[in-house]
């Protein structure tokens, strides 16, 4: 009856089978992880994520944009007023040597 069991007992590869098989399975998985990690730019996930990051940067582009025009029209608003001042002093510079 021992006989039997050690005959039945024995696979076709053994343990040198479970070492190939393991090491194909790392590989498969490392593979499978690698696909994973790393989507193409022409899956949808990608596709919109890239629209979002243009949207992104052209809001931030017209902020920018926004900014300048403000600050623009700030600085124009601001010289006349330092032109009358300016002017003003002018005239009375003048109009004291009229009257000297």
């Amino acid at each position: 009856m021992s006989d039997e069991y050690a005959k039945s007992d024995k696979s076709i590869f053994g343990w040198k089978g479970v070492i190939i098989a393991l090491i194909f399975a790392a590989i498969f998985l490392g593979f499978l992880f690698l696909s994973i990690a790393n989507e193409p730019d022409y899956m949808p996930s990608q596709k919109r994520k890239q629209a979002a990051e243009a949207a992104a940067q052209q809001a931030a582009t017209d902020a920018k944009m926004a900014n300048a025009t403000t600050l623009e029209s700030n600085t124009e608003m601001a010289m006349p007023e330092a032109n009358s001042t300016d002017a003003t002093a002018t005239e009375m510079n003048h109009s004291e040597q009229h009257a000297h």
